[in-house]
């Protein structure tokens, strides 16, 4: 009886190896050879593209087109699923809709397409499973080779002025234009909501509105090639650094650009004011709107020390200029700037006490001198 259940088992065992063998030279028998191209007409081509997609802005529109050659006269039915996968990441992720199948029939060479969008800033590997079904053959299963899509970010140029007092329409040769007004000393811009740029451009220049035409170019040039555009860039630095400052009641454009594909945000003209107070010696803000503004500056003052800061505004230095009872006392000095960074920090040890600020950028900062409970602030501006 043993004997018996054992042939029976072997015999099975023979007969489901065979069906394999067998079933594997039938698959052998369709020799089929797959290709896939990510846009149309062009042979296993790769992408490296900005988005192009009007429905889905910042993605661009993919079109897989998946060719099965069959080298051996066939008889049977294509089916095609699409597969992508992030670049970094291990598994395949099947998308949709599902490419639409061959359709059954024979012959020797079959095709379809599958269309998807691709977000900006990524980069995927495409595949196309081919699942093809022989009447007489079997099945077989094949992978195309796989394509790789690399969506640029679309480089956008943006940027914003701090310090705006005001902003006025005023004619030009084209209609109202808006100007915004700024203390000559505090000229800034912000360029961080700039996207997918490797550099940027700027050009400040005098400019007329009622012919349209530019002046004098304070600057006009790269200001960092190889990187972002950061939160703060000064334009009173970039102006000095060509031997110029802005003048009073003169109006100014300035325009903003950035690489690697050349774009141009939308140009802003400013007209700056004069920064005197009435009655004062020293060059003082009447009203800055600050990217962090310091809480030290709303301290109150009692009991208020005769305190002087000169040069105002100042290239390398200045001094402190106060009353001999007070530096008796002892004196503390700090200095921050318009971030909160503390620049400088010491002792007031005699009159006309000189700090050095040759190595600090153009802005504004904040002089807070301290004796006893008595403290008082002061802005001092860097050219």
């Amino acid at each position: 009886m043993k004997k018996t259940i054992l042939k029976t088992l072997f015999a099975l065992l023979f007969i489901l190896a065979n069906q394999n063998v067998d079933a594997q030279k039938s698959n052998n028998k369709i020799n089929i050879t797959p290709q896939l191209d990510l846009a149309p007409g062009v042979s296993g081509l790769d992408v490296t593209t900005y988005p192009n997609s009007t429905a889905y802005p910042g993605h661009y529109e993919l079109e897989m087109h998946v060719t099965a050659n069959v080298n051996t006269f066939q008889i049977g039915t294509f089916t095609l699923t699409a597969q992508r996968r992030q670049v970094g990441t291990s598994t395949w992720v099947t998308f949709g809709p599902t490419i639409n199948p061959f359709p059954p029939g024979s012959g020797d060479t079959y095709s379809g397409i599958a269309r998807t969008y691709q977000p900006e800033d990524t980069e995927y590997q495409y595949r196309a499973r081919i699942v093809f079904n022989s009447a007489t053959d079997g099945t077989k299963v094949v992978y195309t080779p796989v394509r790789t899509a690399k969506i640029l970010g679309l480089p956008t140029p943006c940027f914003s002025m701090y310090n705006v007092n005001s902003t006025q329409k005023e004619g030009s040769k084209y209609g109202p234009q808006t100007v915004n007004t700024i203390c000559q000393y505090a000229v800034a811009i912000d360029g961080s909501c700039s996207k997918f740029e490797e550099g940027y451009h700027i050009r400040i220049a005098e400019f007329n509105l009622s012919t349209w035409t530019f002046g004098t170019d304070y600057y006009s040039g790269w200001v960092d090639y190889t990187g972002e555009a950061p939160t703060y860039t000064s334009l009173n630095a970039l102006a000095a650094s060509n031997g110029y400052t802005f003048t009073p009641g003169q109006l100014y454009v300035v325009g903003f650009s950035i690489g690697p594909v050349w774009k141009s945000a939308p140009v802003q003209f400013f007209r700056v004011t004069s920064c005197r107070e009435s009655g004062e010696n020293n060059i003082e803000l009447v009203e800055e709107v600050l990217p962090i503004e310091p809480e030290v500056i709303y301290e109150e003052v009692l009991n208020p020390m005769r305190l002087k800061l000169y040069p105002n505004p100042t290239e390398n230095y200045f001094k402190v200029s106060m009353n001999d009872l007070d530096i008796e006392e002892g004196a503390l000095i700090s200095v921050i700037n318009s971030k909160g960074v503390e620049m400088y920090k010491g002792t007031v040890e005699t009159n006309n006490f000189e700090v050095n600020t040759s190595e600090w950028r153009t802005g504004l900062y904040f002089c807070k001198i301290q004796i006893g409970d008595r403290i008082e602030t002061k802005k001092i501006i860097k050219k």
